[in-house]
């Protein structure tokens, strides 16, 4: 017997106010467990959810253990997909500053005065310009991905775990083409 149910021994149209008048009953009707809850204080209240659930609603998992996904909890498994994710974006971070490298303009092509080096200089400028362009508009992408993801899932613990890892998973896709395509992996 988890929660006591409120029943009135009046049966009139209006359930009497005073505590007396109220007996215990194993099982919650709905009306009856919102007309209880306008007497409680809202942080009885929270004491007693929190007792009720044994956890509060929102937590973090610590020490979880990714390699064993089948072990973990909804809150675990959320907490692997982050830190996949935070793994993923270092990485994307580190590529995308090496691509970027790899067309800044060298200092001795900004001060040359042969034509052909003024030509490298103008390509590895606007090469710079639009990797920087395509990686702005990248991530308006992801975002938008993602975003969608996340609405399809709205509110549920699966969209804890789904979000994090379409952006995972994207930004491996993304760092893999950056290497193939501007730094000749």
């Amino acid at each position: 017997m988890l929660c006591p149910t409120v029943r009135f021994r009046s049966h009139g149209t209006r359930p009497p106010i005073a505590p007396s008048t109220v007996d215990i009953d194993p099982l919650w009707t709905l009306a009856e467990a919102a007309f209880a809850m306008t007497f409680i204080s809202p942080l009885l209240l929270a004491i007693i959810l929190v007792g009720v659930m044994g956890t509060p609603l929102v937590t973090r998992a610590q020490n979880v253990n990714c390699a064993k996904p089948k072990t973990l909890s909804i809150a675990g498994l959320g907490e692997c997909a982050n830190q996949e994710l935070t793994a993923a974006e270092r990485q994307m971070k580190r590529t995308f500053q090496d691509a970027l490298a790899q067309y800044t303009p060298k200092a001795e092509h900004s001060r040359a005065h042969n034509s052909a080096t003024n030509q490298q200089a103008q390509w590895e400028r606007r090469m710079r310009d639009n990797l920087i362009a395509s990686q702005e508009a990248w991530l308006k992408y992801r975002k938008s991905a993602c975003g969608a993801v996340s609405d399809m899932y709205g509110l549920g613990t699966s969209a804890e775990i789904n979000v994090p890892e379409c952006k995972a998973d994207l930004t491996r896709a993304r760092i893999k083409f950056l290497r193939t395509y501007f730094m000749n992996q």
